[in-house]
């Protein structure tokens, strides 16, 4: 394990890898350059560089459908989805022509947001009911997800997701990967605390609180925690290098190491050819960076695409069922003194969510029906691989806590989808590898 994470490197922001003379070449240089920021105070160059970017938008998205006959896209009752049908529409392509689809229950609240706003701008739309995965359609699928993306994605995604088909007529695809760089996905529920000096100590703890939890879902091997954490502050004090706010240093975390765009996520394009996401645009990226920070405050961009290009959905339905879109764009003073007012109707709306087509809670979304998939029909194949001897599993977490693990989620004690299907996907890679590393020592020998 701990030889294992010492040898894996992680694209930062202070310099990036090219292939130069049949080698591989390190550059230092920053990625993004933070130095040049619009002030927070100039509302005029604010909203200029946010119709930038949105015209940037708008051209790589309609490059990216010109001609086709059709394009398919997701629609949930999420914000990014919702702001993908805006862009689209920015572009003037045909809306008659647009296919969306959502995968889950056709009650569920995705399905039932989804069908109401396809209605309203008569658009076709379908629900991709779940079923039983094949295991060994789903096993191919997420070696196809290891190889491509170098370990560094969610198994999840082979649960319901087909196989990508090398199709030259295949319909292209929008989605909204990477649109929580630019709504704040991982800034802290009280927006005063982004105007607080934190300590690198202080951050590492609240990401490790954000995606771990207090309750500590996965307990790390003693001997790789304090490794982990030593390696994670590392992180934070590069992105210190580069700027000292903290919501600055959150969203380069989110970019190198959940988003990867300048890591594994670049390789995806030559396997899944007909997808596309215009935030996931290097341009965009770097547009965004010139905003002030936080640059995901009041999802500027959600906001901006939505209300123009999408005015019917702009009110109702609700951002996941509980958020208000029009309210986003007021001061954190404004947004306190409604707060209460607006505790009291999302209290109310919950009481009524028996009869509120958008909130059937007893469907289950994509995200429920991959994790019941990893404790039911694919319950033995997840064990199989996770507790594979010499796995990483093993090796990372010690062979207690993957036993723990997988009893927990197989018995619905805890939700562990995501940590599952990490996992899953990180172990099929490491068998790829070592296999790779056999066959390569045998015409050696």
């Amino acid at each position: 394990g701990k030889s294992f994470l010492q040898a894996v490197n992680v694209g930062q922001g202070d310099s990036y890898v090219t292939w130069q003379n049949g080698k591989t070449c390190r550059i230092d240089k920053p990625l993004l350059d933070l130095s040049a920021r619009i002030s927070a105070r100039d509302k005029a160059g604010v909203q200029t560089q946010i119709d930038k970017i949105m015209a940037h938008m708008h051209s790589v998205s309609r490059e990216f459908c010109q001609g086709a006959e059709n394009v398919e896209i997701d629609l949930t009752a999420g914000l990014d989805s919702r702001t993908i049908l805006a862009i689209l529409r920015s572009t003037g392509y045909p809306t008659e022509k647009i296919q969306s689809s959502t995968i889950g229950d056709e009650n569920s609240g995705d399905a039932q947001t989804a069908q109401y706003i396809a209605k309203q701008y008569r658009f076709s739309h379908r629900c991709i009911p779940s079923s039983q995965p094949d295991r060994d359609e789903f096993l191919q699928h997420l070696d196809l997800l290891a190889y491509s993306m170098n370990g560094d994605t969610n198994g999840q995604r082979a649960v319901v997701n087909p196989l990508p088909q090398n199709n030259l007529n295949q319909a292209p695809h929008l989605y909204g990967g990477g649109g929580e760089i630019y709504r704040g996905y991982l800034y802290p529920s009280q927006p005063n605390q982004l105007c607080a000096a934190w300590s690198i100590p202080e951050i590492a703890c609240y990401l490790t609180e954000k995606f771990v939890g207090r309750r500590r879902q996965v307990a790390v091997s003693e001997e790789l925690a304090p490794l982990l954490y030593e390696r994670l502050q590392h992180r934070i004090a590069g992105y210190q290098t580069q700027s000292s706010h903290v919501a600055d240093i959150l969203d380069l975390f989110y970019l190198h190491e959940r988003f990867a765009h300048w890591g594994a996520l670049a390789v995806r394009g030559s396997w899944w050819s007909h997808y596309f996401t215009p935030f996931g645009s290097p341009t965009v990226i770097r547009l965004a960076f010139q905003l002030p920070a936080p640059i995901g405050v009041k999802q500027r961009l959600h906001h901006s695409f939505i209300k123009r290009h999408l005015g019917k959905a702009y009110y109702w339905p609700l951002i996941n069922h509980e958020t208000f879109l029009p309210l986003s764009q007021l001061s954190t003073t404004q947004q306190r003194l409604i707060q209460p007012l607006q505790q009291t109707y999302f209290w109310v709306n919950r009481k009524l969510a028996q009869n509120n087509p958008f909130l059937h809670k007893s469907s289950r979304n994509l995200s429920q029906i991959q994790t019941d998939a990893f404790a039911t029909s694919l319950r033995d194949t997840v064990r199989d691989i996770l507790l594979t001897h010499n796995g990483i599993t093993s090796q990372m977490l010690g062979r207690k806590s993957g036993e723990q693990i997988v009893q927990n989620h197989v018995g619905a004690r805890k939700s562990t989808g995501q940590v599952v299907g990490s996992l899953l996907t990180l172990e099929r890679w490491y068998a790829q590898i070592k296999k790779t590393a056999e066959l390569a020592s045998s015409y050696h020998t």
